[in-house]
């Protein structure tokens, strides 16, 4: 999927848990929602997270493409979880508590990084969740949206319009 199409779904997601009162939605717990939901395409150096300054250019095109390949390790659920890991002990590292609670911020991480996985799972790639030994999963039947297609154009423009309706609904925090 396209990164625009990620951001959506990871954004639909989160508003919908918030529409149900399960979360209440932060402007900086958004925002981590969105970034979160780009960080398992930092394993293809053409990707848009992998683009925006030096030092993901080089993490992304020299050291993370010579250790794996795109939709491998970083696409896969104990990914989602070590980088919701990590959010924690960056959290508590840096003593960001007083910002929003480290558990909640690792929730955000956990809500976004896991949306583009469900994103990449209906594309006609799909994603190994469990890892490239275990088996290849489509939620879909294999090859009905293809990145960039006229049908992931489509399920971008709905998450959009269902994003912007659930955000006049439950506005931010």
């Amino acid at each position: 999927m396209m990164f625009t199409t990620h951001i959506a779904l990871a954004l639909l997601i989160f508003f919908l848990i918030a529409y149900v009162g399960l979360i209440q939605p932060y402007v900086l717990l958004v925002f981590l929602v969105a970034i979160s939901s780009l960080l398992p395409d930092i394993d293809h150096p053409q990707s848009y997270i992998s683009n925006r300054n030096e030092f993901l250019k080089f993490l992304s095109g020299s050291l993370v493409t010579k250790l794996t390949t795109h939709r491998s390790h970083f696409h896969t659920l104990y990914a989602a979880v070590g980088f919701t890991i990590l959010t924690i002990i960056i959290w508590y590292g840096f003593d960001l508590g007083s910002i929003m609670h480290p558990l909640l911020a690792s929730f955000g991480m956990f809500l976004g990084y896991t949306a583009h996985l469900l994103g990449d799972s209906i594309t006609a790639n799909g994603i190994y969740w469990l890892g490239k030994k275990k088996e290849k999963y489509h939620f879909m039947k294999k090859g009905i949206i293809r990145t960039g297609g006229k049908a992931e154009t489509v399920l971008h423009y709905l998450f959009i319009f269902a994003v912007v309706f659930l955000f006049m609904n439950v506005g931010l925090a």
